[in-house]
């Protein structure tokens, strides 16, 4: 009895040195959303520092790896490549790209004929390698499409239906050959919040779901910065249900509308196109 005592405590000492290993410097972090969803949604730390470059860098390649195709990218990409043809625009600065996951819809759609995308986690980055590569098929992280052949663990698997490890279905044959993604998009390491570039350097600066993770403060700085770069237009994709919500600490709500009207452009369009998603469209005077 008196060991079982013995292992329980220290069982509950190594758990609390876990978790203020997670949280001793104060910042929120993934694994704080991972300890929540265990309980059920209960017990999400609130009272943390939320810093965007800790907590998606924190993400790393999980957030990559929750995608299984391509397809599942799709809310709003088909109103964005609309404007994006409408606007005649050639170049385009994807802010808080991710692995990418939007550009090759624009390429493909004959949205734009080039762009470049930041972000501020180098993990995501290197993820966009993988997911831009020329490769004509993709199918899950454990079968690759290597020379004409499916490949799961250096085995040609071209007649499996499924992946064994996540279920994941063989896609469909494509009919035709994607383009050369890696050679139409440049992404880099980048901060929204200060921009890297010339000013009037593309035709078009975009954000989908990238300035929703930015506090008040840092949005304006964001928009001013995205304004000064753009030729042209600005295209945003963000969450909008009321100006202050924080619903998680890393997910805000701004009125995009009022921020970019003080910095002077016109707005074009505003219309929702998602679940509390919210597309506007501003041009540079």
């Amino acid at each position: 009895m008196e060991q079982v005592k013995e292992e329980a405590v220290q069982n509950e000492s190594n758990s609390l040195k876990e978790h203020l290993e997670k949280t001793s410097n104060g910042k929120f972090k993934y694994d704080h959303i991972l300890d929540a969803q265990k309980n059920k949604g209960k017990g999400l730390r609130i009272d943390l520092e939320y810093d965007p470059i800790v907590f998606w860098q924190s993400i790393g390649k999980t957030y990559y790896n929750n995608f299984q195709k391509k397809e599942q990218y799709q809310i709003g990409v088909g109103w964005v490549l609309d404007r994006l043809k409408t606007l005649q625009v050639d170049d385009l600065l994807d802010c808080g790209t991710g692995f990418a996951r939007m550009l090759p819809f624009f390429i493909e759609g004959g949205g734009i004929k080039s762009a470049v995308g930041i972000d501020v986690s180098k993990d995501l980055i290197e993820c966009s390698k993988e997911y831009l590569a020329p490769d004509d098929q993709v199918w899950c992280e454990h079968i690759k499409f290597q020379d004409g052949s499916w490949i799961f663990d250096q085995l040609k698997v071209d007649d499996w239906k499924t992946c064994p490890k996540c279920d994941a279905q063989k896609p469909a044959k494509l009919e035709k050959q994607l383009p050369d993604f890696q050679k139409l998009i440049r992404i880099e390491e980048g901060d929204v919040r200060k921009l890297q570039f010339e000013s009037d350097s593309f035709d078009c600066t975009f954000s989908f779901e990238c300035l929703q993770h930015l506090s008040d403060e840092d949005v304006e700085d964001s928009l001013r910065e995205m304004v000064r770069v753009s030729k042209r237009v600005i295209i945003l994709c963000e969450r909008w249900a009321f100006p202050g919500e924080r619903f998680e600490p890393h997910y805000f709500s701004h009125n995009y509308v009022d921020k970019l009207k003080s910095l002077g452009v016109d707005i074009l369009q505003v219309s929702a196109i998602g679940s509390g998603l919210q597309g506007v469209v501003a041009k540079k005077r």
